[in-house]
């Protein structure tokens, strides 16, 4: 097991690892277009003459709320990317203990699959047994 994630109530372990990324870079990516929408439009909601005090508050807690996802996701993914190039999971990080070291290229095909157009696709690719 790597760790269990509160977002999606379910363990992440190295069979849904490519899920789990895929979700975090979904989830970065809208936010990030969110967060860009909000700032581009912006003087555009507040230039108008009907826009409410109201309206400018929670345009401001979303913005922050979409920084502080954004942060998050970030820090998600460069765990994730930390954890296949080590070949280590978060426990075993708390453990201070390493599966056996294997090459970057080797760890990220194990888990993302053997061709790039796995890769992209949001489905689970036909794990080998034993793969650590």
């Amino acid at each position: 097991m790597d760790h269990h994630c509160i977002w999606l109530g379910n363990c992440v372990f190295f069979t849904n690892t490519k899920l789990f990324v895929h979700f975090l870079v979904v989830t970065f990516g809208y936010t990030l277009q969110t967060l860009t929408l909000m700032v581009v439009h912006l003087p555009e909601i507040v230039s108008k003459r009907g826009a409410s005090l109201l309206m400018c508050f929670l345009g401001c807690v979303l913005g922050i709320m979409a920084v502080f996802v954004l942060f998050e996701c970030y820090r998600l993914i460069s765990d994730q990317y930390e954890a296949l190039k080590d070949n280590q999971t978060l426990v075993e990080g708390y453990k201070y203990s390493k599966g056996v070291q294997i090459p970057f290229a080797e760890s990220f095909k194990a888990c993302f699959g053997d061709r790039w157009y796995w890769w992209i696709l949001p489905i689970q690719y036909p794990f080998r047994a034993n793969i650590l």
